[in-house]
């Protein structure tokens, strides 16, 4: 448990020390910062990846919140890059494995972020129209600096996403019991494990994404509405 904690704060400061960079504070005086490990080789792997951000319009810890149906969307995203009509879409992970392209593809986390930019995204780039499939989400894992996952996006995938959040949203609106998960593996980073009878330790990192990096600590009061 207590590995467990360490890594969720190195990650965060992790974060933090690639969010000040983006915003202009000097790389040495960060770098000062970043005196632990893994802290400081992720910190290293950082500097010396080529991001191709020179000329971007960046938007860096930003979130973002539409309306669907009679609900909100909203996420919260490490870096969105804007060079004219194209936008990509950063996700820092600090994963102790690197999970493969279909996983990533397939996560949630990947169609909520990818759906809600498409949606804001005229906005964000003043067209009336904007085409998704100018938008690009790109993992990147500190610990595997050249190997980052980008994942394309389109039109189609797009109404495919939409289709599926309302069909969701619809069913846990209509969801009058949750019952427990008969997957325990999933309960093994769930801090009220507990409360289910489904232990007390937490799970190995080795055995287990990093998971607490996805899920960032937001409530509806802190969050600077941007609506479509």
């Amino acid at each position: 448990m207590l590995e467990n904690e360490r890594r969720q704060i190195e990650g965060q400061r992790f974060h933090r020390l690639v969010q000040q960079h983006l915003s202009g504070i000097p790389v040495e005086k960060l770098t000062n910062l970043a005196g632990t490990f893994p802290l400081s080789q992720w910190w290293q792997n950082y500097l010396h990846s080529d991001l191709q951000l020179e000329g971007n319009i960046l938007y860096p810890e930003t979130t973002l919140i539409a309306s669907l149906g009679d609900h909100k969307i909203t996420a919260k995203y490490d870096l969105i890059a804007i060079d004219g009509e194209k936008i990509r879409i950063f996700d820092w992970k600090t994963y102790h494995k690197r999970p493969n392209e279909s996983t990533m593809q397939l996560r949630y986390q990947t169609r909520v972020y990818c759906w809600l930019l498409a949606t804001i995204a005229p906005i964000l780039t003043n067209y009336q129209e904007f085409d998704p499939g100018n938008i690009e989400m790109i993992y990147w894992f500190a610990n595997f600096p050249s190997q980052p996952i980008k994942l394309a996006y389109s039109e189609s995938q797009f109404d495919k996403d939409r289709q599926h959040l309302e069909k969701l949203i619809k069913r846990i609106d209509l969801q009058r019991e949750f019952k427990i998960t008969e997957d325990e593996s999933k309960c093994r980073f769930c801090v009220y494990r507990s409360y289910c009878d489904r232990g007390v330790s937490a799970g190995n990192w080795d055995e287990e994404f990093d998971i607490s990096m996805d899920m960032p600590d937001l409530t509806m009061d802190q969050i600077e509405e941007i609506e479509f």
